[in-house]
C-alpha cells in the first residue's frame, strides 16, 4: 500500500503550488495533443519551466500526472454541463446551439489531450463514464430547453456528434468560417425540434 501512495500525486498546499501544477498540466496537455504518448517528463519540466525535481514532487510518475490531467477535464467537462443545464430553459435556439458548441471550443486543448490519452490507456471504465456524463448532461440540457424526455437521448447523440466536430475544429488554424456553418446548423436543427413544441 505505501507503493500505491508514492505513486499518487501530491496536492499542492499553496497557492504558488497550485499555480504551478496548473501550468505543468496546460504544458502537458499542449505536448500531448502535439506528440500523442510519446511525451516525456523531461519534455512537460521544459515546456512549463519547472525544475524537474519540483515536477516528480507534484507528480512522482507520468501516470499520475496523466490521472490528474484527465480528472481535471472531467471536473471542467461537469461543471460546463450543470452550468447549461441551469441556463436552458432561458435560451432561444440561437444562444443554445452557442453554448452547447462551447462544451468542445472552449475546452478545447483539455478535450484534445483528454482524447489523446484516452485512446492510449487501458481504462475503459473512465472513457465510458465520460461518455456517459456527457450524453446524459447534453440530453438533460435538450429537455431543459424544451426537447421532449423521449426524444433527447437521440437528439443528445447526434448533437454529441456535432460538439465533437467543432472540438476538432477548433484546434485548426483558420477555422471560424466552419465553426460558423456548424453553428448555423445546430440552430437550425434546434429551432426545428422546438417548433412544434410552439405550435402546440
Amino acid at each position: 500500500m505505501a507503493s500505491q501512495k508514492s505513486t499518487q500525486a501530491v496536492p499542492p498546499k499553496r497557492q504558488r503550488g497550485r499555480e504551478r501544477v496548473a501550468a505543468i498540466l496546460d504544458a502537458a496537455a499542449q505536448l500531448f495533443v502535439e506528440q500523442g504518448q510519446a511525451v516525456t517528463m523531461t519534455e512537460i519540466a521544459a515546456r512549463s519551466g519547472t525544475a524537474i525535481g519540483s515536477l516528480y514532487r507534484f507528480f512522482p510518475t507520468r501516470e499520475a500526472l496523466i490521472a490528474v490531467l484527465l480528472e481535471r477535464y472531467a471536473e471542467h467537462l461537469r461543471a460546463a454541463l450543470t452550468s447549461l443545464q441551469a441556463r436552458a430553459p432561458a435560451l432561444d435556439p440561437e444562444a443554445l446551439a452557442n453554448d452547447l458548441l462551447a462544451l468542445a471550443t472552449d475546452l478545447k486543448l483539455e478535450r484534445a489531450a483528454a482524447l489523446a490519452l484516452l485512446d492510449h490507456i487501458e481504462d475503459d471504465a473512465l472513457r465510458q463514464q465520460l461518455r456517459t456524463e456527457m450524453h446524459q448532461g447534453v440530453a438533460a440540457i435538450l429537455i431543459g430547453a424544451g426537447i421532449a424526455p423521449g426524444a433527447a437521448p437521440a437528439v443528445a447523440a447526434a448533437v454529441i456528434l456535432v460538439i465533437k466536430a467543432a472540438g476538432t475544429l477548433a484546434l485548426q488554424p483558420d477555422s471560424a468560417p466552419a465553426l460558423a456553418e456548424l453553428h448555423r446548423m445546430l440552430r437550425g436543427y434546434l429551432a426545428g425540434l422546438a417548433a412544434p413544441a410552439r405550435r402546440d
